[in-house]
């Protein structure tokens, strides 16, 4: 289990990062509003969902690592 979380830490923003390049190279990646998501405690962000991208483009967008929740 620890393995697995030091793995996550260690791949979480290199995958970011990578995940950024692609959208910007794919046509723009503009982020509106970071600097009002906090470094620390709760937030809720509430993207609208228009493809199956919009987790990974939140999850580069956000100054600090995000949790996913959905329903199938």
């Amino acid at each position: 289990m620890a393995v697995r979380r030091l793995l996550a830490n260690l791949l979480y923003p290199v995958v970011c990062a990578l995940v950024r390049l692609v959208f910007v190279c794919l046509g723009g990646f503009r982020v509106s509003g970071a600097r009002n998501v906090p470094r620390r405690g709760g937030v809720l962000v509430c993207p609208n969902h228009f493809c199956d991208a919009d987790a990974p483009a939140v999850a580069a967008a956000l100054p600090r690592r995000a949790r996913f929740m959905a329903k199938e």
